[in-house]
């Protein structure tokens, strides 16, 4: 997809259906009019990305299963103003405090 997706924002996401890939857009017509850039990624290979573009990837057909990891840098100052408006999900946060 586009190089600049993640400057859209968080756009809606909604349950996959799908074993193991838990989240997948939502429908929407201007994510679906994005320009695709395939990259084709070698067996024990990885991928990184801004956490906010849109990608997608297809079917995993072999025995094992994908893994991901996902990493959220930011200042140890930064605060909740909003909580309405954090994802419903629930990751753990690792970090030293200052």
């Amino acid at each position: 997809f586009s190089v600049f997706s993640h400057k859209l924002g968080m756009l809606p996401h909604e349950p996959s259906g799908v074993t193991g890939n838990s989240l997948r857009m939502s429908p929407n017509d201007y994510v679906a009019a994005l320009p695709e850039r395939p990259v084709e990624v070698k067996r024990g290979s990885c991928v990184l990305h801004h956490c906010l573009t849109v990608h997608r990837s297809e079917p995993n057909r072999s025995p094992a299963p994908r893994r991901g990891l996902i990493y959220i840098y930011m200042s140890p100052n930064v605060r909740v103003t909003d909580p309405a408006k954090l994802p419903s999900l629930n990751f753990p946060v690792l970090g030293a405090r200052p």
